[in-house]
């Protein structure tokens, strides 16, 4: 297993945990809603543009101002289509 897909499951975990105090039967509902989340939202910080592509955008950097526009409108759609705000 990827390091990083161990580590979301385990902070999903922590999740599931702290609400199972809750009402048991939501444990495993919770986790995989959670590790579900957690795995989209990591997939979203990879192609989300950062504060130095934002700044830079404007002489060409890394696709300019149009490849931010494209990346901005791409996580719009993967937050919409997973519902995710």
């Amino acid at each position: 297993m990827n390091e990083r897909i161990r580590e979301l499951s385990e902070e999903a975990e922590e999740y599931a945990d702290f609400y199972a105090a809750i009402a048991d039967e939501l444990e495993k509902d919770l986790f995989i809603r959670r590790f579900a989340e957690l795995i989209v939202r990591e997939c979203i910080s990879l192609i989300e543009p950062d504060k130095e592509h934002r700044e830079d955008a404007s002489w060409g950097y890394i696709g300019g101002e149009e490849g931010v526009e494209l990346l901005d409108g791409s996580v719009r759609r993967i937050k919409r289509h997973f519902g995710i705000k």
